[in-house]
């Protein structure tokens, strides 16, 4: 009943600022520690996939993508409708393609810890050790 008697405007107005508050904290707590490069990377593929789908609403709703018509599984074509609304979705989108791309991508060898980047640097530590070793037999034999 009272969401009745507020103008359009002021209702406009208020979700504005609802919204523009929300971004302003999310700006807040993505800047809150430094950004690696692969954080930036990954912020910047998602929101690039999440604004996408909010501009071509289309791309991922389209019948080429999904025919939820052609299935004749009531569950089943629930759970296509359900997908279908999901992928309309930028916020969807954009949260699917930064957890992917989280697990898929490594860490940088700089901000791991010194036991996760051990094993790592071992191998190269092997080989400088071999290389040096090769120079010194050379060495004795010229």
């Amino acid at each position: 009943m009272i969401l009745q008697i507020i103008p359009l405007s002021v209702f406009g107005g208020m979700s504005t600022f609802l919204f523009a508050n929300i971004a302003v904290s999310g700006i807040k707590v993505m800047t809150s520690e430094p950004l690696t490069r692969r954080s930036r990377f990954i912020l910047a593929i998602s929101l690039s996939f999440g604004v996408g789908t909010i501009i071509r609403k289309d791309w991922l709703t389209s019948t080429a993508f999904l025919d939820c018509g052609a299935i004749e599984n009531e569950a089943k074509k629930g759970l296509c409708t359900a997908a279908t609304v999901t992928m309309g979705t930028g916020y969807a989108i954009g949260c699917i393609v930064a957890l992917l791309l989280n697990s898929i991508l490594p860490a940088d060898l700089e901000s791991m810890e010194e036991e996760e980047a051990l094993p790592l640097t071992a191998k190269k530590v092997e080989e400088s050790e071999e290389s040096v070793e090769s120079e010194k037999l050379e060495a004795e034999i010229s």
